[in-house]
């Protein structure tokens, strides 16, 4: 699961560089560039707490089984 979460953000920072690079004009890779930020951003402040806090729930399920 974590390991999918990072690349699945290396995947989209990989992918809005590849459009930013052939984008045709100035304006167009500033749009771009901007998209990218925003996403990672949201990857920042969203994803990795969530990979966190599961880890934290994982690791609780280990040491206390629902048997007990």
């Amino acid at each position: 699961m974590k390991l999918f979460s990072y690349l699945s953000v290396a995947v989209l920072l990989l992918s809005s560089l590849a459009l930013a690079a052939y984008s045709p004009d100035l304006l167009s890779a500033l749009i771009v560039g901007l998209m990218c930020i925003i996403a990672l951003a949201g990857c920042i402040h969203g994803l990795l707490p969530t990979i966190s806090i599961t880890g934290g729930l994982l690791n609780g399920q280990k040491k206390h089984p629902q048997g007990v």
